[in-house]
């Protein structure tokens, strides 16, 4: 039997008399042992799950507790603040128990579609996305399930706790779907040669479990000795309807791109598509879409006779995903091509790979290697561009 520690050291106290005449030396000895403790690893006592009141409580699967206010919880990131530790980003992975003291709003996963096997999964994940997948209510996880308790008093929802995908403090708030980033890059060089680069990035979401809209500006400007040497700019986005938890309709997506040096003045594309969610996991994510387009072309300058504006039908593909290589470094990957025909620039391929490093729960460092292929762009009277454009820009990231 384990002891508590305040008796796993005792202290056994002897004395000896010795009288010398009159006179009485008395001599005290100390001595201390220390209980033995088992070296099975298990401890001898194990604190109380704490009493209901107005905070969240939350326990580690080391056994430590935590009380403060839960935030959000996404990509299993939980954003925790407490008053001793102040803001704190836990992985959810290591949660064991959490107790709310206030509502939240639990987005989770269609256990319909995961059950299914064979030919009626391929049915069942057809099922259109529903608001029933949003919960609402006091949230508790222990022992690998978590409920949520309505606080109207209705019929609890109990379901495994990897089926979470996100859930944030209140009930049901517009800006509790949005989500935003901005980076900005910048290198300025004076001597020999006098060179100011500067490269920027906005990426602006908002989800709901029935769809998403995406909108990202991409933009780089450069010179050296007066002269400009870079100037691109790309605008995207789209707006997804969410079919099932497999499929999606990408309703509308457009892209912008401006480029002087690639020879083109504006390239607007417009189009729509569908989509399969390929892999959908904790660490990894990987969609997958295509579908016709429209696309108008004005070129800066073109050689004698041939047309400066143009509008052809295009086809158009895209793959994007985030693998999570480690807990604070993510590797982003977005790819596009694009097909108008020969006179538009033949195949146009985009390529944009990113290493995101959290440097703290706001700021990232973030390494991108963008690549722009055209495999016949249109030439000038002063000669043809080139094929492939490549950068690298490293940049300091915000989350908002």
């Amino acid at each position: 039997m384990t002891l508590p520690t305040f008796l796993q050291s005792v202290t056994f106290l002897s004395a000896v008399a010795l009288r010398v005449g009159a006179i009485t030396f008395t001599f005290t000895f100390t001595s201390a042992t220390r209980a033995q403790i088992p070296d099975d690893g298990k401890a001898g006592w194990t604190p109380p799950i704490p009493e209901v009141d107005e905070w969240d409580w939350i326990q580690m699967d080391s056994g430590e507790w935590l009380k403060g206010e839960i935030r959000t919880m996404y990509n299993n990131q939980l954003d925790f603040e407490s008053d001793e530790f102040d803001e704190m980003i836990l992985d959810f992975r290591d949660i064991a128990f959490i107790r709310s003291g206030d509502v939240q709003m639990v987005n989770m996963t269609n256990r319909n579609r995961r059950d299914a096997s064979g030919p009626f999964r391929l049915l069942s994940s057809l099922r259109a996305v529903t608001d029933e997948e949003v919960v609402t209510g006091f949230l508790r996880i222990e022992d690998g399930q978590a409920r949520v308790i309505p606080e109207d008093g209705s019929e609890e929802r109990v379901f495994p706790k990897d089926d979470i995908i996100s859930f944030a403090a209140g009930e049901p708030r517009e800006i509790n779907f949005w989500s935003a980033k901005v980076t900005l890059g910048s290198n300025a060089r004076q001597g020999n040669v006098n060179q100011g680069d500067l490269s920027t990035r906005a990426t602006i979401r908002r989800r709901t479990p029935n769809s998403q809209f995406y909108f990202q500006y991409i933009g780089t400007f450069s010179q050296t000795e007066d002269v400009q040497t870079a100037n691109n700019h790309r605008v995207t986005t789209y707006y997804d309807w969410f079919l099932s938890r497999d499929f999606f309709w990408r309703i509308a997506n457009a892209e912008y791109y401006k480029d002087p040096f690639q020879n083109i003045e504006a390239r607007g594309t417009m189009g729509t598509s569908f989509g399969w969610h390929i892999k959908d996991t904790d660490r990894f994510e990987w969609d997958v879409a295509g579908g016709p387009a429209i696309q108008y072309l004005v070129s800066e300058n073109v050689e004698p006779g041939q047309e400066k504006e143009q509008t052809n039908p295009a086809i158009t593909l895209s793959t994007n995903f985030d693998w999570e290589l480690t807990r604070r470094i993510d590797l982003v990957g977005n790819y596009s091509v694009l097909y108008a025909g020969e006179t538009a620039g033949g195949y146009i391929f985009h390529s944009d790979t990113t290493f995101e490093t959290e440097l703290s729960s706001w700021l990232d460092l973030d390494v991108s290697f963008i690549l722009d292929y055209t495999t016949n762009p249109v030439a000038t009277n002063a000669g043809t561009p080139e094929n492939a454009d490549f950068q690298v820009i490293t940049s300091l990231g915000i989350d908002l």
